[in-house]
């Protein structure tokens, strides 16, 4: 009796170690390992995954507008409107988080991003 306790016991420290979890929450792209792979410890990618909440986004200021971009979001919280290109009608609301320090010299533009937070 002791020997069948000791053996479900082993099996359950094996099966733990035979999980993997995400240490975020979001949506799994592609397996980049089949079955049969080896694989090691924090080295393998097995998978991506795309954060869903928050979203993070980038885009793109002109040189000429980024002082009024800086102002205001020294003055307040710059709220910003995200839509798709095919679903105008739908559109998520989120606001300025950071301004790039450099301006691109091909295009004269600076990168912002902004966080979006899904419901």
């Amino acid at each position: 009796m002791d020997a069948d306790k000791a053996a479900v016991e082993i099996a359950t420290v094996q099966l733990s170690y035979c999980s993997i979890r995400s240490p975020i929450n979001g949506r799994a792209g592609l397996l980049l390992v089949d079955a049969g792979n080896v694989i090691k410890n924090n080295e393998s990618i097995l998978s991506v995954i795309n954060q869903t909440r928050p979203i993070y986004a980038d885009f793109s200021v002109p040189q000429e507008s980024l002082q009024d971009v800086r102002d205001s979001m020294a003055a307040h919280k710059l709220r910003v409107q995200a839509t798709l290109p095919q679903d105008t009608k739908h559109h998520s609301l989120g606001e300025l988080a950071v301004i790039n320090n450099q301006v691109d010299s091909t295009t004269g533009h600076c990168c912002c991003g902004r966080v979006f937070k899904r419901r």
